[in-house]
């Protein structure tokens, strides 16, 4: 492991993320003031660590923003078809090639993320929420929850999964980690809570890493105390010489039976 001295025009780029020897950056050439807002202008380049080497990406004239970079494609959020309506678009390194991914009239798709044949962006207009488009198919699905106020560290895919930080208001000072499953690339799974069956999205400290999820910490301490005490009374009852009777009912008829711990093993 050593450090690498950077060249020293990354202190007028901002930087997104990394992949193999390529870094993702954005440095500004700009922006637009209008009576509500000031519009930062942006163009996207990247550094490869090989060759030691700055290529610029985009040249428009308006901005791009949000450079995420997956093996040899790229992608970004440009609003070069209005000033508030900013689309995502691909870029493939091998074949030189654009594609605009996202078309909507009067809506933002933002923070772009890639990986494999998927992307997935927050749309911001009428609706808020997160989308995952496949590049192969070119099918656009919603993740089936509402985002609410994403915050300043955006969403992200990887693998199966895409997470991202949703705020309670508008300042951000309270925020909330999500995770969503995507089993089988297909189907978008939220869990639920182990205590009280309610859905969440919480994943990590409300986990305790063993397949079980929490919508509070109230939840996870109930589930943690009735473990316990069902783990001492099984220890009791064994040490007693007792067996355990299980009681089981059908999910689709809802006949109940019992059957006998031991008989389960077997």
């Amino acid at each position: 492991n050593k450090n690498i001295d950077l060249p020293i025009e990354f202190k007028d780029m901002d930087y997104y993320n990394i992949y193999d020897n390529k870094i993702m950056l954005t440095k500004s050439h700009g922006s637009i003031s209008t009576v509500d807002y000031v519009i930062p202008l942006r163009n996207i380049f990247y550094y490869d660590f090989l060759t030691n080497k700055f290529v610029q990406v985009t040249n428009g004239t308006l901005d791009e923003k949000d450079p995420n970079i997956y093996k040899n494609k790229i992608v970004w959020s440009d609003n070069r078809n209005g000033k508030f309506n900013y689309d995502v678009y691909l870029y493939d390194l091998d074949t030189k090639q654009e594609t605009q991914i996202t078309s909507q009239q009067d809506t933002n798709e933002l923070y772009p993320s890639i990986y494999g044949d998927y992307i997935v962006y927050f749309k911001s207009g009428k609706e808020k929420n997160i989308y995952l488009y496949n590049i192969q198919t070119k099918e656009e699905i919603k993740i089936p929850e509402k985002a609410g106020l994403i915050g300043e560290k955006p969403l992200k895919i990887y693998d199966n999964k895409v997470v991202w930080h949703t705020c309670k208001d508008d300042w951000c000072a309270d925020e909330e980690l999500y995770v969503y499953i995507i089993w089988n690339l297909g189907v978008l799974i939220m869990p639920n809570c182990t205590q009280c069956g309610k859905e969440v999205g919480y994943f990590g400290s409300k986990s305790d890493f063993s397949g079980n999820y929490f919508c509070s910490d109230e939840c996870k301490n109930k589930f943690q105390d009735k473990s316990k005490q069902e783990k001492q009374k099984d220890s009791e009852m064994k040490s007693k010489g007792m067996i355990k009777e299980i009681k089981c009912k059908c999910n689709q008829c809802g006949n109940v039976w019992h059957y006998l711990e031991e008989d389960e093993k077997k």
